[in-house]
């Protein structure tokens, strides 16, 4: 999804503000979280316009939210690769064609077909 308004929806105490769409507020966790853990110089920043990807998370996990963006990786120092919810990732391929159907991660690098 393209990640619009990022700065529109941040927020210094709380990260995100109320009512933030998901692929939002999964990229200012993850701009937050690349802050924190001082990786903001090995992994990009999300930043307005940018295409990115996210997935959802089980709860509970170290982050204590549902959900994480990135643009081509998951950094592994988050720690979150056991909390990732394979449930609800879903890809579609492609443009809208009866032919390509749609897949699901069984891990995040290997889709298979659902």
């Amino acid at each position: 999804r393209g990640c619009q308004n990022v700065t529109k929806y941040s927020n210094a105490a709380s990260i995100y503000k109320k009512g933030t769409p998901i692929h939002v507020r999964g990229s200012l966790l993850y701009n937050n979280y690349l802050s924190k853990y001082n990786i903001d110089k090995k992994y990009p920043v999300i930043t307005n316009g940018e295409k990115v990807k996210f997935c959802y998370l089980k709860m509970p996990n170290v982050i204590n939210e549902n959900v994480i963006s990135f643009v081509n990786a998951l950094p592994k120092e988050f720690e979150l690769e056991p909390y990732i919810e394979i449930k609800e990732i879903v890809i579609r391929a492609g443009p809208f064609n009866p032919n390509h159907g749609w897949y699901k991660c069984s891990s995040p690098t290997t889709p298979s077909i659902v």
